[in-house]
């Protein structure tokens, strides 16, 4: 399996696993928690709550589930080169 990679610093992206307060929906979080000052973070709402999957048992079936981009600030510093996957400081 390879690693979601931060789109502004090129580090693997945590995840964190939560109930969401207001509707009580699992919500998976991924965010950065890399080198730089940038921020990153996007929200998978799986749109069912922890009883629905322990019963959903049809392999094969699908569930419709939404994506939130949450946060996204770059470093003001360094940029990403995506082609050496290198920091490089930025020309102020």
């Amino acid at each position: 399996m390879r690693d979601l990679l931060c789109p502004e610093c090129g580090t693997p992206l945590s995840i964190e696993v939560k109930e969401d307060n207001a509707t009580g929906f699992i919500l998976i979080s991924l965010f950065c928690e890399g080198p730089g000052d940038d921020e990153y973070r996007l929200e998978i709402n799986t749109c069912m709550w922890n009883e629905e999957f322990s019963e959903w048992e049809e392999i094969g079936s699908t569930q419709n589930m939404s994506m939130k981009l949450v946060e996204r600030k770059p470093d003001q510093d360094y940029t990403l080169n995506w082609d050496t996957m290198e920091l490089l400081e930025r020309d102020h």
